[in-house]
């Protein structure tokens, strides 16, 4: 005996497909919106800039600046290469390590010494990077706990929901009695660049040519400067004579 309920497909029900939702594909996904990283801080962008020298600048390169002849006297020493081992020069912060010597142009790293400082520099990135990310979020943490136990939305929630919102204003005209209504949308909050770094002063090389004074010395005055011309008498006017 067979039933509207025992035959699989007697009731139109039964012969109508299940619809299942559509997964997102590989491309769709790609497409969901991915929150920017933070800017770098300035110690991070300098350790990077000496990673990537080290890695793709050969030893004798010269710096295409020039250097810098202070000494450290302008600035401070420089903290990986503080002395040249071939001509003794006193090198500062704005010598670079990957860079030649400006002076004699021997490199002032050897091959083991470049990658010890290269790893060392890689180490010193990470650790920066792990302490600004725990001082950031201990900030947050802070912030939230002096705002109270309230959810919070994140950044680009809230920046999504304010560039969606439409604003209408209702103006009323004096002279025609008539309403005007306008709507507009507020401009996306742009991001602050980050400001380029001032290139710092750098001191030239010395002149090739030793200074000296070609005339000879005169044997009644031994102690005349004769790089300066000789001084002259000036006569003193009517108010210095009346101040006098």
């Amino acid at each position: 005996m067979s039933t509207p309920w025992t035959h699989p497909s007697s009731l139109p029900s039964d012969r109508i497909r299940p619809a299942h939702p559509p997964s997102p594909s590989k491309h769709q996904q790609r497409k969901t919106p991915r929150t920017p990283d933070p800017p770098k801080s300035r110690p991070v962008r300098a350790l990077e800039t000496l990673v990537r020298g080290l890695q793709n600048t050969p030893e004798r390169t010269p710096d295409p600046k020039g250097g810098c002849f202070c000494r450290a006297r302008l600035h401070a020493l420089s903290r990986y290469t503080p002395l040249c081992a071939a001509c003794g020069l006193v090198l500062c912060t704005v010598n670079a390590p990957h860079f030649a010597c400006p002076h004699c142009a021997s490199p002032l790293l050897a091959p083991p010494a470049r990658q010890s400082l290269l790893l060392q520099l890689q180490a010193q990135i990470a650790q920066t990077l792990a302490s600004e990310e725990s001082a950031r979020l201990k900030a947050a943490d802070d912030a939230r706990r002096a705002a109270g136990a309230f959810p919070a939305l994140s950044a680009s929630a809230s920046d999504q929901s304010v560039a969606s919102q439409t604003h209408k204003v209702l103006s009323l005209n004096s002279k025609t009695k008539k309403v005007t209504v306008a709507s507009y949308s507020p401009s996306p909050v742009s991001t602050p660049k980050v400001l380029e770094e001032e290139e710092p002063e750098r001191v030239p090389p010395p002149p090739p040519d030793v200074l000296y004074v070609k005339a000879r010395p005169d044997a009644r005055r031994p102690w005349m400067n004769v790089r300066e011309p000789p001084p002259s008498y000036v006569p003193l006017g009517r108010k210095d004579r009346a101040n006098k």
